[in-house]
């Protein structure tokens, strides 16, 4: 089964600041994964981990069959529902640990830009938010500007601009809610269009933990 995570895959920073609170992060989770270049979709449901000092997630599948997707740095492994390896494949530093990491290190509400080499171009108000344009490091040439939108200090959304104006990942973060003072949003929404893939995710997380 395919599995592909929202996001790009560039190298932003994974460096954790300081000592940490909190290092452990567990949910249930479904997702919902749609590909309308070749009219595809599924469904996965189950429970997750990720240990912020292991900086490993594991995803423990309960439908639509029984199985183990683990993730660590840049690398996917996934087990058949008797812990047996099936298939071992690079996915990108933007992967599935990217977004609970920083949840639990703090860097989530900006997406952790600046430490990656963006600089911040201009900022605006709308209504009730803040968006700010982020300008990419000289080396990121397939990315010309980043739109990052926060509301009351929380990450609301993100759009990657290509080289020719277009828009070609964005992922928004809604539901949020406070989990030992920490804010976790519970549904993220994510589209990724390419040449063969023109991907929607939805990714929901229900009784959330952190230790």
């Amino acid at each position: 089964m395919k599995f592909i995570w929202w996001g790009i895959c560039i190298a932003l920073s994974s460096t954790i600041c300081g000592a940490q609170k909190f290092s452990n992060f567990e949910a249930e989770f479904s997702i919902l994964e749609k590909n309308t270049l070749i009219d595809s979709s599924y469904i996965v449901v189950g429970n997750l981990t990720y240990d912020l000092y292991e900086d490993l997630a594991v995803y423990s599948v309960k439908f639509p069959s029984p199985g183990y997707y683990e993730f660590r740095d840049s690398v996917r492994i996934i087990y058949d529902s008797l812990h047996t390896e099936i298939k071992r494949d690079t996915v990108g530093m933007m992967n599935e640990t990217f977004v609970f990491k920083k949840i639990l290190s703090n860097q989530l509400s900006d997406f952790d830009l600046k430490s990656a080499g963006f600089t911040i171009k201009d900022v605006s108000k709308q209504e009730d938010s803040v968006v700010f344009e982020y300008e990419p490091p000289e080396h990121m040439t397939f990315i010309d500007d980043v739109y990052l939108q926060k509301i009351d200090n929380k990450i609301s959304g993100i759009i990657f601009i290509d080289e020719n104006g277009k828009q070609f990942n964005k992922t928004f973060y809604e539901d949020y809610i406070y989990e030992k003072n920490i804010a976790v949003p519970t549904r993220i929404k994510s589209q990724y269009i390419g040449q063969e893939q023109h991907v929607f995710k939805e990714l929901q997380l229900r009784n959330v933990k952190i230790d």
